[in-house]
């Protein structure tokens, strides 16, 4: 809620916005799945290391 004072009467006007126009990025671009793999690869490539220098 926005709150601006007017001739010492306080004003208060809501502002009401959609969520498809509050939303900062896209959607349904397989973000999450991109997210996930590479988190897998990370798991595997420190399980690669550390049975490669676990000697």
């Amino acid at each position: 809620m926005m709150q601006q004072r007017l001739r010492g009467k306080e004003l208060a006007r809501r502002i009401v916005v959609t969520t498809d126009r509050a939303r900062q990025g896209v959607t349904g671009q397989g973000v999450r799945y991109v997210l996930a793999y590479s988190l897998l690869g990370v798991m595997f490539m420190f399980a690669m290391l550390l049975v490669i220098f676990a000697n």
